[in-house]
Formats: C-alpha cells, structure tokens, sequence
C-alpha cells in the first residue's frame, strides 16, 4: 500500500449535528450548536476540495474488548436508524462503495504489529450513525462521490486507531 496522507480530522458526530435538518437546512436544536454545525459544513467543503481517493473512518460505536474490526465490504449498502437515537435519525438510506483491499491490507498491518485484528466483508454488516451521517450529512456534501471508504472500529484500547496509522506510513 503506497499512497500519502492527505488530512486528518477529529470530528464530532452527535446526533443533534448529524440530521438532514441541521446538515442541509441550518436548523439547529440550540444555537450554541451553530459553530459546531458551520465547523462541519467547512470540513465538508474541506474534503470535497481535496478531492480524496479513499475516507477512512475510525467509529467507535463498537467499543469491545473483541478483536478491531475493518470493514472491507465492497459495497455498503443499508438503511439506517441509529440504535443510540431513532427519534432523531431514522429511515437514512445509505450506498456508498467500499474497499476490500485497503481494508485487508490495513489488516496485514495490523496482525504485523501484533494486534487483534479482522476483516469484514459481509454486505449484512450495518454501518453505525457516526459513519453514514458524517458522510450524508457533511463529508460527501454535493459532491455525493468518492472512491472507497473503510469503516474501522476499535475496542477502547485505541487498537483501531493504531491500525489505521499504520496503513498510512
């Protein structure tokens, strides 16, 4: 896997942000919500500009003490509503490609390292909220287009992430 590294984000994803209302219509559910609402919308404009080949997200909506998982499947395909908050995001549908190769090379790296590790490639294998509505909602924003995404989730020992930096030396 050779590449570079094009941008990092930290970003949050609470429901309240993360609605079709808040994303495209401006509605926000307290106006202290507003700068974070207009800081996503900038990152969104952020990405589309960059143009990336590949998004990784690293959710942490499966903390587990089992193994990190990558999600490879090649196409994601679903429709959501958020365990967490089916009265704020429900009936989302969602098809976005994936990658399978990323996210078995992210593995070999991984298992190098010496960490527990595996793929999924299992087109029944949901996607969580703070996946899809960061990509609806913000980072795919008119663009709608992108090539390849990986869903990585890590157990609470930040696995996940190690994982995921080191596919991107």
């Amino acid at each position: 896997m050779s590449g570079e590294l094009g941008c990092v984000y930290l970003s949050v994803h609470t429901p309240r942000y993360c609605t079709y209302e808040a994303a495209f219509a401006g509605k926000v559910a307290h106006p202290d919500f507003r700068a974070v609402r207009d800081g996503l919308v900038e990152q969104g404009r952020h990405v589309a500009d960059a143009r990336p080949d590949v998004i990784v997200i690293n959710s942490c909506h499966l903390i587990t003490t089992f193994p990190t998982v990558v999600d490879g499947t090649p196409r994601h395909r679903g429709v959501l509503t958020a365990q967490e908050a089916p009265e704020l995001i429900h009936g989302v549908a969602y098809d976005f490609p994936g990658d399978w190769e990323l996210g078995s090379a992210l593995i070999e790296r991984g298992r190098a390292a010496g960490l527990q590790c595996v793929l999924a490639d299992d087109l029944h294998y949901p996607l969580d909220y703070g996946t899809v509505m960061p990509l609806v909602c913000y980072l795919l924003g008119a663009q709608k287009k992108f090539a390849a995404t990986v869903h990585a989730y890590g157990p609470s020992s930040g696995s996940g992430n190690y994982v995921i930096s080191l596919a991107a030396r």
